[in-house]
């Protein structure tokens, strides 16, 4: 599993934890430790079939595009879009506080600002996902990363982008367009930004 989706499903695990304030007590026995501690090759064998099937495992539903990159620029700024991912069994927490799955679209998203004099600044964070199926949904506040606002001389920012279609099945997506601004952030006098429009097959 991608490590920054891997973060994303590890966190919202524990959003679900802390929003029902799950208390659990393991009591361990004797017998439960001299059954841990008695292993023989059998077990060995099956704990080591385990590890290797461990990404088919049931509950693993999300499907990665890791092939897929696109990339943007202005001026002196470039967007790359490194991996996607997408799951309809994702962890979340409804408005009655019960644990329930949803769909889910993740990007991973590398932002530079390659010059050495000009300050420039995005929204990226902001971005706008239009889908195949029908969708326009802005990126998640809280899983979505803080990638956008102002690049200072060369700095680099990477991180990951959350949406959550409420239409459809992430996994019936074909494609997606990914809409944001970026303008020129040292001069308040300046009209000059850039619309970034992307659109990405994704089957």
């Amino acid at each position: 599993m991608n490590l920054f989706f891997q973060t994303f499903y590890i966190l919202a695990i524990m959003l679900i934890l802390s929003a029902c304030n799950i208390d659990e007590k393991v009591d361990k026995t004797d017998d439960n430790n001299n059954k841990t501690t008695e292993m023989n090759e059998d077990t060995q064998e099956e704990n080591s079939h385990r590890e290797e099937t461990k990404e088919e495992a049931p509950g693993d539903t999300w499907t990665y595009y890791e092939e897929v990159r696109a990339s943007e620029e202005f001026e002196e700024v470039s967007y790359t879009i490194q991996d996607i991912g997408v799951s309809d069994d994702a962890p979340m927490i409804n408005d009655e506080g019960e644990r329930v799955s949803t769909s889910v679209l993740g990007m991973t998203i590398k932002v530079e600002n390659n010059s050495a004099s000009n300050v420039y600044s995005t929204n990226i964070d902001e971005s706008i996902l239009v889908t195949s199926t029908g969708e326009k949904v802005e990126a998640d506040e809280i899983f979505s990363d803080d990638i956008g606002g102002d690049l200072h001389e060369e700095e680099k920012k990477e991180g990951q982008l959350i949406f959550y279609p409420e239409n459809g099945k992430a996994a019936d997506i074909e494609w997606i367009e990914l809409n944001w601004k970026s303008s020129i952030a040292e001069n308040e006098n300046s009209t000059e930004d850039g619309s970034h429009k992307v659109k990405i097959e994704l089957k």
